[in-house]
């Protein structure tokens, strides 16, 4: 799942409800959760457990590299 994706699921739990609540939900701060949807904050380790996920960082070799 990429960043973008994270950030559309957080606007979609957002339907119908406020960023408030969602922010109470996944144990974050309203302007916390405000600065990731408008992509201005990474989404932390805290944010990530509320919604069921975990950071995976994976290395990959440079095309040419040897």
């Amino acid at each position: 799942m990429t960043e973008s994706q994270i950030r559309q699921a957080i606007r979609k739990r957002v339907n119908g409800s406020t960023l408030t609540d969602v922010a109470k939900q996944l144990s974050v701060s309203v302007q916390y959760l405000h600065d990731v949807v408008k992509n201005r904050r990474k989404p932390g380790r805290k944010l990530l457990k509320g919604m069921g996920l975990e950071r995976k960082v994976d290395y990959v070799a440079k095309e040419g590299s040897a």
